[in-house]
């Protein structure tokens, strides 16, 4: 009965933190979908409670108790409430849909046979993380490792077991700690370990970024469409096996989707109160990057930015928004890169914690590395990993490269191109290659893109074959 409650309270919890912090940001205007709502809401929920414990416990020493984990969610949710209130919040009303009209009922039919089969496969992969004892190597070494550690001390402790007394810290502490304390949150309202209950929470992650897919998708196109490319992504061989196990790469997919996606929204909308609304929503989701994977700060906030600015020069030419829009809105940014931020900086660098994956990013050796293009190749190419979206997103590209290197949907192609470019530059020049040439962290590097490939994938399909049946 406690595993069953743990396991609801950590769907839940969240969830109803990040629904209010939404509402609070949205204030009297209805930006989200309740799909959209629910989705952003766990994942923002989750990344700001384990935040908010790990500042509780840096700063002022609470323990990771139940009674901090619930006292810092009743204290967040209280002033997310509360503002939410005072702004006039509406956000049990449903966004308006937009009338698109339905496919022919054969590929109803199809596609929600297809959309059966990959629900089936993810349930099983999730009752096999919840039987079967952890054995990947991330998995055991350090996202469980510190989760338990952080358990049964109540502390955040940058020394490991294996670690002798007179050392520092870990490397691996220089990780964001959000997935090991989304863990220990579990096990603590749980009152117990389980690596079953701990890694199967792994799947409100991965139906999160389903759920934002098809979200993205069906305000563009119908329903059978959206369910297409959501069921497309949960069916790639390489994700859904990421999907069912305890890495945290599913989690930086869905951050990085939501933010995307919210922008892409906001390039599309005609109402400039609702436009800005969801460029601020899109800013909110971006600042959390840094605390859920180092990437998060070196590679997607740093692009995030790029593409942001480039959405704010292409409003400003079209006459969307003011130059005071503008500086509003990197006021706001400002803020949550204060808030959000900048105290896990802070603790890093006074920690002399490194901004790589447990290694100084200036310690690297720069140098042509061998085999890097070849796998590269039979990754995209010749492999299993991806199924056939790769040359299906190249075709489409030359196809309809019109629309998808035209806004809106630019910050989503080349936002893909331009990350997914300095990977592989990253791997060709480093001695990080070993990522690439053994498929390690190069594959996980694209598993942070595929929702969004997808999603572009999806949408110049509809362009293709089925135009009638997209507002794009």
């Amino acid at each position: 009965m406690m595993f069953t409650l743990a396991f609801v309270g950590f769907a839940v919890l969240p969830t109803i933190l990040g629904v209010l912090v939404f509402a609070a940001l949205e204030g009297k205007q209805t930006l989200l979908t309740h799909v959209e709502r629910i989705a952003l809401g766990f994942l923002a929920g989750c990344t700001l409670l384990t935040y908010g414990a790990f500042m509780a416990n840096f700063t002022i020493g609470l323990p990771f108790s139940r009674i901090t984990f619930v006292g810092i969610w009743i204290v967040l949710t209280a002033i997310a409430g509360g503002i939410a209130h005072m702004r006039g919040s509406k956000f049990l009303a449903q966004h308006r849909a937009l009338p698109v009209s339905r496919s022919p009922l054969w590929a109803q039919i199809l596609v929600g046979v297809f959309c059966a089969s990959v629900a089936v496969r993810i349930l099983l992969g999730g009752m096999v993380a919840a039987t079967t004892p952890p054995y990947f190597d991330d998995t055991l070494n350090n996202w469980n490792m510190r989760a338990k550690m952080y358990f049964v001390t109540q502390t955040y402790t940058l020394l490991l077991p294996t670690q002798k007394i007179t050392e520092v810290a870990s490397p691996l502490s220089a990780y964001p700690p959000m997935l090991p304390l989304a863990k220990t949150f579990t096990a603590t309202l749980a009152g117990t370990w389980s690596d079953g209950l701990v890694d199967v929470i792994q799947l409100f992650w991965f139906i999160a970024v389903l759920a934002l897919v098809w979200s993205a998708l069906r305000r563009v196109t119908n329903n059978t469409w959206a369910f297409l490319g959501a069921s497309t992504l949960g069916s790639l061989p390489l994700f859904l096996m990421q999907g069912v196990n305890a890495y945290s790469d599913i989690a930086m997919a869905a951050h990085i989707l939501g933010a995307l996606t919210l922008l892409f929204h906001a390039l599309r909308s005609e109402d400039h109160s609702e436009r800005l609304g969801l460029v601020r929503l899109s800013m909110f989701m971006a600042a959390l990057f840094p605390f859920v994977k180092n990437e998060g700060l070196v590679l997607y906030l740093p692009a995030y930015i790029l593409f942001l600015a480039l959405s704010a020069w292409y409003m400003l030419r079209t006459k969307k928004v003011t130059m005071k829009d503008v500086v509003h809105c990197i006021g706001f940014f400002a803020a949550c890169g204060a808030i959000l931020v900048l105290p896990w900086l802070i603790f890093k660098w006074s920690h002399g914690m490194p901004f790589g994956n447990a290694k100084e990013i200036g310690s690297l050796q720069i140098g042509w590395q061998e085999n890097v293009l070849l796998v590269v190749f039979v990754n995209a190419f010749l492999e299993g990993n991806w199924n056939l979206l790769m040359p299906l997103f190249f075709i489409l590209l030359g196809w309809q490269w019109k629309t998808a290197f035209r806004f809106p949907l630019l910050p989503l192609t080349a936002f893909v191109l331009l990350v997914w470019g300095q990977q592989i530059l990253l791997f060709l020049f480093t001695n990080l290659s070993y990522e690439a040439v053994f498929q390690t962290g190069y594959g996980r590097g694209l598993i942070h893109l595929m929702p969004i490939m997808v999603t572009v994938v999806t949408l110049l399909l509809v362009r293709t074959v089925d135009r009638q049946r997209t507002n794009l």
